[in-house]
């Protein structure tokens, strides 16, 4: 948040009738080099409802200083100093399980989907304040090839400038792979063959695209959308393991030469070579959640109980704190 500053998430709450009841949801920055954090905005008791506890938050984006959230079960969080509010089905959402979150010319993409959730793509325009569906597996017309069929789930969204479209992760039988939208033509094309699987994760490595698919990742060439490189995974004297765990939110961070991940959800990986695939001594944190990246040496993980944690990569591999 503002490339110092990372947002936290609180949540106030109390017991009534054995039941825990949030009663304000609050949004603060905090210095990543330390100091006192700022209230960015709280959502209050009228919004915060017993049936509207946020849930896990799946991704967040910033537009002109306004800070957007979204959940894995209770639509669209928005804070800002004068008013704050949460949006949802009913004021045009097209689910509340949002999967994904990204932002590109300042509008905002959202992707759906999951075990609750029909499989959909939406835009929002935070000018307008207005939702604009632009493909859902409910759909009777299909105008393109994420309209009506089977459920899906829209697991990945991520920018791309220079092409000026975005490209789309998408995991659901037929439509498994990598996808490319093009706001200007408003079409949606597959780029990927149906030998690869759904895609819950894209990245930018350089030039090329980081792509999870399953429990493996993937540096692709965007152009061709040819396997540059494939990590499979580690051994380890327990056998081999994968470079995710199964939840697609255990995330991972590229922090060149450096890949690191959260598999298990409780295990920190550092690998120092993709193409060698070798591993760094594995590093537990209990209760991981949330990994990003900072700059060019440090990451940051965060925990279920509110530790958070600065990781700084050396020179070295194995100098790696």
């Amino acid at each position: 948040y503002s490339n110092s500053r990372i947002l936290l998430l609180w949540a106030s709450a109390e017991w009534t009738n054995g039941n825990l009841t949030p009663r304000q949801i609050i949004c603060a920055a905090v210095p990543v080099a330390g100091g006192a954090q700022q209230e960015v905005g709280r959502l209050r008791s009228s919004a915060a409802s017993p049936e509207r506890a946020p849930g896990l938050v799946g991704a967040a984006v910033t537009v002109d200083g306004v800070v957007y959230i979204g959940t894995q079960s209770h639509g669209l969080m928005e804070f800002f100093p004068r008013q704050c509010r949460w949006w949802r089905e009913a004021d045009g959402l097209p689910s509340d399980h949002i999967a994904s979150l990204s932002e590109y010319d300042g509008k905002i993409y959202l992707g759906f989907g999951g075990r609750e959730s029909h499989g959909a793509i939406a835009r929002f325009d935070p000018k307008e304040g207005r939702f604009t569906l632009l493909a859902s597996s409910r759909s009777v017309q299909q105008a393109s090839g994420l309209d009506g069929g089977s459920d899906y789930q829209v697991g990945a969204l991520l920018p791309d400038p220079a092409r000026k479209s975005l490209w789309v992760g998408v995991t659901g039988e037929k439509r498994d792979g990598i996808w490319v939208y093009t706001p200007e033509k408003n079409s949606f094309a597959k780029r990927t063959t149906t030998e690869w699987r759904g895609v819950n994760f894209l990245a930018w490595h350089g030039n090329r695209l980081l792509a999870r698919f399953g429990q493996d990742l993937s540096i692709v060439e965007p152009d061709t959308l040819a396997m540059a490189e494939y990590l499979v995974g580690y051994s380890t004297p327990d056998g081999p393991q994968p470079v995710f765990g199964s939840e697609p939110w255990w995330p991972c961070v590229w922090i060149k030469p450096y890949l690191l991940s959260l598999s298990g959800g409780d295990m920190l990986c550092v690998y120092a070579d993709a193409r060698k695939r070798q591993w760094f001594p594995r590093v537990r944190s209990e209760g991981s959640m949330c990994l990003l990246s900072m700059d060019e040496r440090t990451a940051l993980l965060a925990t279920s109980s509110g530790q958070i944690h600065r990781i700084t990569l050396k020179a070295s591999p194995r100098a790696a704190a």
